[in-house]
């Protein structure tokens, strides 16, 4: 297994401690591929590690994806590594799912306004694209997520909110193939 994540056999004496950011999460990985499952759980996988170590673990995912029948569920704020490495998206907001689809659907044509709050917020290094891009900005505090509002969580900030925003919740509806929101006002446009 330690070959698996690229680890010399030298490594099984050392403590914690004595090993890098980058060989830790490949331990972690490694103990968590001993049992062989099918699903692997990864929450927040790469967010204390340098850019450099961050490309070197996806690396290190993808090829041990490719080698078995292995597939990862990412928890993840990094929208940059999501469009990398997922095929799937879903965004949440206060502990709701609020959009879901294929990465490529959501990222490309994002529908409801959290999501392109979100997206609108990722540096581009492209200045054409970042010199027309629109940024959506939310107003208002988000609620507390231990007394979220009735209704849709998102509609304290939200732009397009309506009356039937806060007395129900949205459920998600499927707005194109393989691109599901939950919004009461998208949902009226579409059956419209």
């Amino acid at each position: 297994i330690l070959s698996q994540v690229d680890l010399k056999p030298e490594l099984l004496s050392r403590y914690p401690h004595q090993l890098s950011g980058g060989q830790r999460q490949r331990v972690a990985i490694a103990r968590a591929l001993i049992v062989q499952p099918e699903v692997l759980l990864l929450d927040e996988p790469l967010s204390a590690l340098d850019v450099l170590v961050q490309a070197q673990v996806v690396r290190l995912l993808a090829d041990i994806q490719k080698a078995g029948n292995l597939s990862y569920l990412f928890v993840t704020h990094d929208l940059a590594l999501a469009s990398e490495i997922a095929d799937n998206v879903v965004v949440l907001y206060l502990g709701r799912i609020v959009e879901a689809g294929s990465v490529k659907e959501v990222f490309e044509n994002p529908a409801h306004p959290y999501t392109q709050a979100l997206l609108s917020a990722v540096p581009t290094a492209d200045p054409k694209i970042e010199s027309t891009r629109e940024r959506v900005i939310l107003i208002g505090d988000p609620p507390n997520p231990f007394d979220p509002p009735s209704g849709c969580s998102f509609r304290t900030r939200c732009p397009a909110a309506e009356e039937k925003c806060s007395i129900e919740r949205p459920q998600l509806f499927n707005l194109v193939s393989d691109h599901n929101v939950a919004c009461h006002v998208l949902q009226e446009r579409a059956s419209s």
